[in-house]
């Protein structure tokens, strides 16, 4: 087999990632469901666009008719550190914190420069906080260069060029990474509750969140008698939405760590809405197992699954996670709930900052789908679904 071509262009331009898991989903027809994880780690598709004129147009234009078949080497620039200083011939280390940049012991890294398909192949020996320790360097590289981790990837699909005008193109490119990707360590330090993991993530509101309180409904028509409808699960499957923007590569690490703990549709966590969802109405004193809120018809409804779990944040920051065991009525306009584990202190009601509903819920699909913005602004949107399990 041919060895891989270099990809030595988009360093401008837009950039995205779509990682793909494969999780099998047994779901009882009532309800609960048993999830199987069946990638280690998922299958990423690297996809950008842009714009070339002159030389490197034709740069772009003669590797993909001759190698459009090949394997590439394609630059993750999203991780890419820039070089501060002149690299002479014979270089072996670039300075940058690399610890949450996606280089790999053994892999591949790529030196880019500014003329057309002007680029080095590297190996990585090691990277840490300090640097990425690469082999030899060939050729002298100015301060100013990328370097990127390089992964090994193929078209995903043929693609087309536009002529913008007689001397400048526009394209978009998929590439799906041939190998496997390097694996991001998950997530172990988010809060827990009920011995599950509490989605802590500020919503980017510039997209809605959004909330479907989906059941699964059977319609039963035989045609000569008035339809019903079955609720087979007898609650919802409720539906949440939440854009994320993570800013900083501190934040974007930490995306990768929570999208690897959910890897897909295969681990459930809990998943506060964010919102207002009950008015505290009455402070509550240290060791009191209720909390008073204004009417919002919970007396009627009962503490029903997927809106008995409560987020609670108070206004110095303090979040309490609680279930709510019984509602009843508390006076005019109030409802008293029960909570199952005591207040740990005296609170009164205006320091009570938010009252939001949990819902236990995975992933509705095995694709993520990060945009990159700038090499350390990405946003993303997750989709969860509620699953439907009275002991959680």
């Amino acid at each position: 087999m041919a060895d891989p071509v270099p990809f030595a262009f988009t360093t401008g331009g837009d950039r995205s990632e779509q990682w793909e898991w494969l999780t099998d989903v047994m779901q009882a027809a009532t309800g609960p469901e048993q999830t199987r994880r069946l990638r280690g780690v998922p299958r990423v598709t690297l996809s950008c666009s842009g714009q070339e004129t002159g030389a490197a147009r034709q740069w772009l234009e003669t590797s993909l008719h001759a190698y459009a078949g090949r394997d590439w080497w394609v630059p993750v620039l999203p991780d890419a550190l820039l070089i501060s200083s002149d690299l002479s011939i014979g270089a072996t280390s670039v300075t940058g914190d690399a610890d949450s940049l996606r280089f790999e012991v053994g892999g591949k890294a790529m030196l880019l420069g500014l003329a057309p398909g002007q680029c080095e192949l590297v190996d990585v020996s090691a990277f840490d906080g300090s640097g990425v320790t690469i082999s030899a360097t060939v050729q002298a590289w100015p301060a100013g260069t990328l370097l990127a981790p390089a992964w090994r990837a193929s078209l995903a699909s043929t693609p087309a060029l536009d002529r913008f005008t007689g001397d400048a193109v526009t394209y978009g490119l998929s590439f799906l990474a041939a190998a496997s990707t390097p694996t991001v360590p998950a997530a172990d330090s988010l809060p827990t509750y009920r011995g599950f993991p509490v989605l802590e993530l500020d919503a980017d509101w510039s997209a809605a969140p959004q909330w479907t309180p989906e059941r699964d409904l059977m319609p039963v028509d035989y045609g000569i008698g008035t339809p019903v409808r079955a609720d087979l699960v007898g609650q919802p499957r409720a539906k949440l939405s939440i854009g994320y923007t993570a800013v900083g590569r501190a934040e974007v690490w930490a995306l990768f760590r929570l999208l690897f703990a959910l890897a897909g549709r295969a681990n459930p966590l809990w998943v506060p809405s964010r919102g207002h969802d009950l008015t505290a109405v009455a402070g509550v004193t240290g060791g009191a197992f209720t909390l008073d809120v204004a009417a919002c018809g919970l007396v009627a409804a009962g503490a029903q699954p997927q809106r008995r779990d409560l987020r609670i944040e108070l206004l110095d920051g303090t979040v309490l996670y609680r279930r709510v065991v019984s509602v009843a009525p508390a006076g005019a306009g109030v409802e008293r709930l029960t909570l199952n584990a005591a207040w740990p202190g005296t609170v009164v009601a205006a320091d009570i900052l938010r009252v939001s509903y949990m819902v236990f819920a995975r992933q509705s699909a095995d694709v993520n789908r990060l945009d990159w913005w700038t090499l350390d602004v990405v946003t993303t949107a997750l989709e969860f679904v509620g699953v439907a399990d009275d002991d959680a």
